[in-house]
């Protein structure tokens, strides 16, 4: 599903607070990059109604990426935002390593892009 309002999708999602990464990917020539998460629900994950969806973040036409990852101890979300930036938005996120407060360190991903598009993909 591409998004037309990706800001407020975001902010839907929680900020992607607690969602885990599972790989990142980066395709030069088409000038994509997509994060697949474990589930971009997970943030809700004691309301009612909650359900695990395993999805693709796909960034299109990225005119700019900075990832700063470690990535042997697991990465997840703390935060993120997009941004409106003229013709593209900019999308920042701020990232934590494995799974307690334990391993608190600061890194980030941060991309310019002009399109979005989210995949949900099985949960197996």
């Amino acid at each position: 599903m591409k998004l037309f309002d990706p800001i407020s999708w975001l902010l839907d999602k929680g900020a992607l607070h607690d969602v885990f990464v599972e790989s990142i990917s980066l395709d030069v020539s088409q000038q994509t990059m997509a994060i697949i998460v474990e589930d971009i629900n997970a943030n809700f994950a004691s309301a009612t109604g909650y359900r695990p969806v395993r999805c693709e973040l796909l960034f299109q036409s990225c005119k700019a990426i900075w990832l700063d990852v470690e990535p042997a101890d697991g990465i997840a979300f703390s935060d993120a935002k997009i941004v409106q930036d003229g013709e593209h938005y900019k999308f920042e996120a701020a990232l934590r390593y494995g799974a307690g407060s334990e391993f608190e360190r600061r890194s980030s991903i941060f991309v310019s892009f002009r399109e979005l598009t989210v995949v949900e993909m099985d949960t197996d």
